[in-house]
């Protein structure tokens, strides 16, 4: 189930809700890049893992994790809020693979690279 609420002047933001384990985030970010951009600009698909135990020796490892899942355009993290912002991919090639990026592979990528845990 996706829910999306259309942006405002003001915000910049538009807000998708889903449900997790029923909407892949590709699915999501696909949805998300369809919204009429208010400023000419695109919007970009994000999402913010709380990750458990992020300093700044771990942090690069984090990012490199995340950054090797296709479909992740982009990732940063943050050690102060002891969190990581990964940037997903809204378009691709007509007739290419669509990747498939799902909560479980970005998990899976910050523990299998830092061995730190991502926090619900």
């Amino acid at each position: 189930m996706l829910k999306v609420e259309e942006p405002t002047l003001q915000t910049k933001t538009a807000v998708v809700e889903y449900q997790i384990g029923l909407t892949d985030l590709t699915h999501l970010a696909q949805v998300v890049s369809k919204v009429p951009p208010m400023h000419g600009e695109p919007y970009t698909a994000g999402i913010v893992l709380k990750i458990k135990g992020l300093t700044n020796e771990n942090q690069e490892l984090v990012v490199q994790g995340l950054k090797r899942v296709k479909g992740v355009v982009d990732a940063r993290a943050d050690v102060r809020q002891g969190i990581a912002i990964v940037h997903l991919q809204t378009q691709w090639e007509e007739g290419k693979d669509r990747p498939s990026v799902s909560l479980d592979r970005l998990i899976g990528a910050v523990e299998g690279a830092s061995g730190l845990t991502v926090e619900p």
